[in-house]
């Protein structure tokens, strides 16, 4: 998959210390994500590190994109869980770009993990796979209790911090994303191979707790050595003997085509999933969400990167006009700033 995810020629990538909103400074651009630029960022107000998407203009190309944009944002910032990326709020520059602030995560989405352990000939365990699994549907199980859903779940999408910590990014656009017409052919088929069959739909497709359920399913395939494939239902008996037929069985049900014979809940397939690994003896019971096991390879800190890899210093920033945004985030009960 190409580098680039839009078809939309890219916006020149912003030098640290360039001002968004007149309270945002720039510190670095983020790899690559899902969708837009991202960047780490500090909230001069706060004091705070904080990543920020922009959005530009030409891949929300007219209004009614826009305030679908805006609502998502705004049920995204509802969501307060400690496997999920928080979403603070938007903004919208005079130019049309749309800037997103979230929590920022020190670590790596799990594509990256993911193509690190292809390169070396590495696998995860049963057991880190699940735990990874079951982060994200503790995630998901946090969204749905609020009738939220994710609709386009992907490895881009998880992210692994320093620690060990499993959150789920997107909320705030994934939802939209596969919709929204200045999205890449690219992406739009890398989406395909994570989306359950009734989310490839055009704008209004009706999704609910079973979709994600699908697409947390067809990550676990992957994470156990299956390849997904764009637009194809993976099968479970792919895996072979590497994994044990109760748990293919489990897998098998939460890849249906069908969604009504999927596990009804991201926490019912958590639960099918834990009991076969109990049994199993790959995990203990646990009343703990810290469950995960797995080696965490996220190479150097970001000041311990070669000088090669750094944002060029020597441009000035360039200049931003202040966008129309609130004076502080959307208050929600529990949220950092």
């Amino acid at each position: 998959m190409n580098a680039s995810y839009s078809s939309i020629p890219p916006a020149p990538v912003l030098d640290p210390g360039a001002m968004i909103a007149g309270r945002f400074t720039i510190r670095r651009a983020l790899p690559p994500g899902s969708f837009g630029q991202t960047y780490e960022a500090t909230d001069d107000r706060t004091g705070k590190r904080t990543a920020m998407r922009l959005i530009q203009a030409a891949l929300v190309r007219d209004k009614e994109d826009a305030e679908r944009v805006r609502a998502s944002v705004k049920a995204a910032a509802g969501l307060i869980h400690r496997n999920v990326v928080g979403t603070y709020g938007i903004g919208q520059e005079p130019s049309g770009d749309m800037f997103l602030t979230m929590e920022f995560v020190d670590g790596q989405h799990l594509r990256a993990l993911l193509e690190r352990r292809a390169q070396g000939n590495k696998r995860f365990s049963l057991r880190g796979a699940f735990n990874i699994a079951a982060l994200v549907c503790h995630a998901l199980t946090h969204a749905q209790s609020k009738s939220v859903f994710h609709g386009s779940l992907s490895p881009y999408h998880v992210m692994v911090g320093r620690t060990g910590r499993v959150k789920v990014a997107g909320f705030a656009l994934s939802r939209i994303l596969a919709t929204l017409p200045g999205l890449s052919a690219d992406l739009r088929t890398y989406l395909l191979g994570y989306m359950a069959p009734e989310a490839r739909g055009a704008r209004g497709a009706k999704l609910d707790a079973r979709s994600d359920v699908f697409s947390v399913a067809v990550i676990l395939f992957e994470l156990l050595g299956g390849k997904p494939r764009p637009g194809i239902v993976p099968n479970a008996a792919a895996l072979g003997g590497s994994v044990p037929p109760g748990l293919r069985k489990v897998l098998e049900a939460a890849l249906a085509h069908d969604p009504s014979q999927r596990p009804a809940s991201a926490e019912a397939f958590e639960k099918a999933l834990s009991a076969e690994l109990q049994r199993l003896g790959e995990i203990e019971p646990a009343d703990d969400d810290l469950r995960l096991d797995v080696e965490i390879d996220l190479g150097p800190p970001p000041d311990e990167q070669p000088a090669a890899a750094a944002l060029p210093v020597s441009a000035p920033a360039p200049a931003i006009t202040p966008a129309r945004v609130p004076a502080v985030p959307p208050k929600v009960p529990g949220a950092s700033a």
